[in-house]
């Protein structure tokens, strides 16, 4: 995903997930997720982008454990079949 208008604070915003098979686990899925920014004013960039990489990894280390959750739940599991 790539944003084409932005925020007043958003310069750039892109992110993407790759699920990937696991050829030496079968059933197994590689998930990796990738999101890069860029924060304006400029002045403002070298703070602002350090504070919201800290707040992206949290928010993305969220995503993931519920993501790895739904995987395990057999009800999900289930709806997905």
């Amino acid at each position: 995903m790539k944003m084409t208008k932005g925020s007043w604070f958003f310069e750039r915003l892109a992110g993407g997930w790759k699920f990937t098979p696991v050829a030496e686990e079968p059933g197994s899925t590689l998930a990796v997720w990738r999101y890069n920014f860029a924060c304006r004013p400029a002045w403002l960039a070298p703070l602002a982008e350090r504070i919201g990489a800290f707040v992206l990894q949290r928010d993305m280390d969220r995503r993931i454990r519920g993501f790895a959750r739904g995987c395990e739940d057999p009800f999900v599991l289930a709806a997905a079949r």
